[in-house]
């Protein structure tokens, strides 16, 4: 041989090569995106992110004290107040009948609208 560092140079080229190639082939065929679902994607993560920021409604009738405390704008004060009306007075009958309890008006009965409901 007329020069061996040729050779060598050559001889790790090709191993590189061959590790290079057999790395990238490898990561294809870890199936990551191979969907189970027949659900498109776009699909799959519109109903994901649905489920997940769906409020979750809270049965002024029903809920305990920290439930209701899980509403906009009631702390454990206003939390009180409405388990205290609702002892004297029985059931919500509709969402709005709230502002008879002191110390929630209509501003704060709107933050409560869309996570509140009387039960069905």
């Amino acid at each position: 041989m007329k020069n061996p560092g040729t050779f060598l140079l050559v001889l790790i080229c090709c191993c590189a090569l061959t590790f290079t190639a057999g790395f990238f082939a490898g990561r294809n065929m870890d199936h990551t995106d191979i969907q189970l679902s027949t659900l498109p994607a776009q699909t799959q993560e519109t109903a994901v992110s649905t489920a997940a920021t769906a409020p979750q409604l809270v049965n002024i009738n029903t809920a305990d004290l920290a439930q209701l405390q899980t509403l906009p704008g009631i702390g454990p004060v206003l939390a009180q107040r409405i388990l205290d009306y609702r002892q004297e007075n029985g059931p919500f009958s509709t969402l709005s009948e709230l502002t008879n309890v002191s110390g929630i008006g209509e501003k704060t009965l709107e933050g409560i609208l869309d996570h509140a409901t009387i039960g069905g």
